[in-house]
């Protein structure tokens, strides 16, 4: 588990209004293409370790997945251009300059004990802000969101990054309660991101910060930090994910998706 913390990458190019109408976006594509089946399982292996996930589409059209076009760039592709970009919310610590906090519309938002938490029970439950996205970092773990089951089995020398994008689309509340099992108590930390602006994406620059933090610290793997680390990135939008694994040159292989190839 290493701390996710961030040192401004990508924040000069926050600025309040630079996120996409997300509602727009959405306008008339959950339609009959997305049949959910309910119950069926896929697998696949990634860096020794092995994801599962439940419950969720078995196959997303493109069309309907969000991804970062226009003036969001994103650059290590295969899949996680639909939460990762610049520019993209940033959590940063309490010597983050306030101005620049000031002018990105609520898109950079302080950490605090509100919004990370380290679990130190067997099981843990964590709030996924409609408009706003999630991260957790463990050796394995296991999460219900909104009736999608992701299992995240460790390895050794092994760390996961695990993404969520909220909801943002629909009447009442979006927010979803997500349970976390299978854990090692006080071995995994999550930290969600601020729901306004509503949607957007995370900052690559800071998921590449915490992929590095993995490999050369954490107490996962001790003081020196994991030979692998894997990220696996969802949007409950559209149940579309994405699986990939940080190959030894610092390149993401993508290793399973539901919606690209």
């Amino acid at each position: 588990m290493e701390k996710l913390v961030n040192t401004g990458a990508g924040a000069e190019a926050q600025a309040a209004g630079s996120m996409v109408n997300r509602r727009v976006f959405l306008a008339g594509t959950l339609g009959a293409g997305l049949a959910l089946t309910l119950g069926r399982e896929t697998e696949a292996k990634a860096a020794k370790a092995a994801f599962n996930v439940t419950g969720a589409l078995e196959s997303v059209d493109p069309a309907n997945v969000e991804v970062a076009t226009g003036n969001f760039v994103n650059k290590a592709g295969g899949g996680s251009e639909m939460l990762l970009a610049e520019p993209g919310k940033l959590m940063v610590g309490w010597d983050f300059p306030q101005d620049q906090l000031d002018a990105a519309g609520g898109a950079i938002a302080r950490i605090d004990p509100t919004n990370q938490q380290v679990f130190e029970n067997e099981d843990a439950y964590f709030n996924l802000p409609e408009g706003g996205m999630m991260v957790a970092s463990a050796g394995e773990l296991t999460v219900e969101i909104d009736g999608v089951t992701i299992k995240l089995t460790g390895a050794k020398g092994h760390n996961w990054l695990l993404y969520a994008r909220g909801k943002y689309e629909g009447d009442g509340d979006r927010n979803i309660k997500t349970h976390f099992t299978d854990y090692t108590p006080g071995h995994i930390m999550a930290m969600r991101y601020p729901g306004e602006p509503n949607g957007g994406f995370i900052s690559e620059g800071q998921a590449e910060q915490q992929a590095d933090v993995s490999e050369t610290g954490g107490t996962n793997c001790g003081s020196t930090g994991c030979e692998t680390v894997s990220r696996f990135i969802y949007d409950a939008n559209t149940q579309a994910w994405v699986a990939q694994d940080r190959t030894s040159n610092g390149k993401w292989k993508t290793t399973g998706s539901n919606w690209t190839k």
